[in-house]
């Protein structure tokens, strides 16, 4: 009898991992997503600690699930594999809407990424 044929193995470059990893290599897609992470961290840091009197470093554990979706929502335009696509935004720059751009994304990003570190330092020296 002839022996049954290999199942075709898929291309390494076709894999999720393999695009998360792409994603993750570009330095301006890592600034990207923290950024993200650190602005919309920092508005519900500011909320949270008004309404419950939570620390920043209480907050933290609670947080989690949020960095995780940011991070998963910044990615998916990346992963859609489509080339016609427009620009996905966090290794290239995406279209402008009105005020609304990738420089004032990653400055704002990049204030909000020294606001929590700051932040956090005054708690840990203050308590």
């Amino acid at each position: 009898a002839p022996a049954a044929a290999k199942p075709p193995t898929p291309d390494p470059e076709d894999s999720l991992l393999s695009s998360v990893l792409a994603a993750f290599a570009n330095r301006r897609a890592v600034e990207t997503i923290n950024g993200r992470v650190a602005m919309l961290g920092f508005v519900n840091a500011i909320s949270a600690e008004q309404a419950t009197h939570a620390t920043l470093f209480e907050q933290f554990p609670a947080a989690l699930g949020s960095v995780l979706i940011i991070t998963l929502a910044s990615l998916a335009p990346k992963l859609r594999k489509n080339p016609q696509a427009p620009l996905d935004g966090i290794t290239e720059d995406a279209e402008a809407f009105f005020v609304f751009n990738s420089d004032a994304e990653r400055l704002n990003g990049r204030a909000a990424m020294v606001g929590i570190t700051a932040w956090a330092l005054i708690e840990a020296v203050t308590g």
